[in-house]
Order: C-alpha cells, then structure tokens, then sequence
C-alpha cells in the first residue's frame, strides 16, 4: 500500500507449492488467476537486503524476476 509510505499490508497469506521446473512468470500469472486475482496492478517481490520497503522491492514483469534468487 502506498499512503505516503510504502507499506506491507499483511492481509490474507497464501500458501502453495509448485514444481520447480515449471516456475516462470507465465506459470505465477496462471496461479495468481486460478487464486482469483484480477490484476489491474503491477506485481512486485522483495529481493531484501535493505530496511525500507521501495529499496527491496523489484517489478515482476518477466522469467528474470520469476527466477530471481532461483537457478532457473
């Protein structure tokens, strides 16, 4: 959330596995659509190593992303 401050609102979590070999972008948007989320809004992950929230956080806009931290 972003009001002045970029926050993380907690809300409700999820949980889920999934095959490693098949982990890509493409494969997070499908999930994300079977979970029932619509979109309309950027997706974002935290690569850590940092204190405030805007310098952890990279867009998920392709496999890179998807992979990042990962040896895919």
């Amino acid at each position: 959330m972003n009001e002045g401050k970029l926050i993380y609102d907690y809300g409700e979590t999820t949980i889920l596995s999934c095959d490693p070999d098949r982990w890509s972008y493409f494969e997070v948007l499908s999930i994300l659509r079977e979970m029932g989320y619509v979109g309309g809004n950027d997706l974002w992950y935290c690569v850590g190593g940092g204190s405030i929230l805007e310098d952890m956080l990279e867009l998920l806009s392709d496999d890179r992303g998807a992979c990042h931290g990962n040896h895919c």
